[in-house]
């Protein structure tokens, strides 16, 4: 649908004036005010106000559309933004494929959710399951804290994430780290599984967790470290080293509480002591 159309039948190309309205099927809808239409190629290119969208549930926006019919996939490549029911994510290039529900963003990529706000250079996202796919460092700010990271994937929906290649994780005030090779973490819990060399800091009670594996509660400032476990308590001249099959460190406002279960050994310049 347009307002004025040119068809060459030699070529097999068609263009399309103003108010311009392709729909493929009773899902994809693609409006602009300029098409050009290639019938061999089978590729659409539309221009200047241009919106894409699958069943009212997914609305592409840009100014330059390439379209090819053949591979069922849409890209800009002179900025963009994709909004659904939860996200919005801009970029400057990007590509979406209505049928696998599947949109890659690259260069300057924006996730605005009403939780986070995600940063990126390359990122992948699921329309329908809400999952964002890291490609490449990002950054995730939240009230909460922030989460760096180069590999992985985030539930936009549920908050839930796996995080690999020694993420980090940094709470609000910036005192507290948690890293590992890889991390399963619920934001919206708090707590964080961290599978091999888990790094625990709190640069406030000058204390640091380390093991093969542990987890972190932030709501209860519960951690456990296991696997080659060792704390470091720094708070003095000399720090304090403690080992143990398996560490507990409880902290609050005042106190930090260091349990170790089973080949117990600590020592600091003043003091030693194992324990079963």
């Amino acid at each position: 649908y347009c307002d004025s159309s040119y068809y060459d039948e030699a070529r097999n190309t068609f263009e399309a004036f103003s108010n311009v309205r392709m729909e493929q099927g009773d899902t994809i809808f693609l409006y602009g005010n300029y098409m050009h239409y290639d019938g061999n190629t089978q590729l659409v290119k539309v221009r200047e106000n241009v919106r894409l969208e699958k069943d009212t549930s997914v609305t592409l926006f840009t100014d330059s559309l390439d379209y090819d019919r053949i591979a069922n996939i849409g890209y800009y490549f002179d900025g963009g933004m994709l909004v659904d029911s939860l996200n919005e994510l801009t970029s400057y290039w990007g590509q979406y494929e209505p049928a696998t529900n599947i949109a890659l963003f690259s260069d300057s990529v924006k996730l605005v959710n009403p939780q986070f706000i995600l940063y990126s250079d390359t990122l992948r996202y699921n329309t329908q399951t809400k999952i964002a796919t890291f490609l490449s460092p990002t950054k995730i700010v939240s009230d909460s804290g922030v989460i760096y990271t180069t590999n992985g994937w985030y539930n936009t929906e549920t908050e839930q994430s796996l995080l690999l290649d020694q993420s980090t994780v940094v709470n609000v005030e910036g005192n507290r780290i948690l890293r590992g090779d890889s991390m399963l973490y619920d934001k919206a819990k708090g707590f964080g599984e961290v599978f091999g060399n888990m790094f625990l800091q709190d640069t406030l009670k000058k204390v640091i967790l380390r093991g093969h594996y542990g987890y972190y509660d932030q709501n209860t400032d519960y951690a456990m470290a296991t696997d080659s476990a060792y704390v470091i308590e720094y708070s003095q001249k000399d720090s304090l080293f403690m080992h143990a099959d398996t560490l507990q460190l409880q902290m609050d406002s005042i106190y930090r509480v260091i349990k170790g279960y089973y080949g117990v050994r600590f020592y600091r310049a003043d003091i030693q002591g194992v324990c079963d």
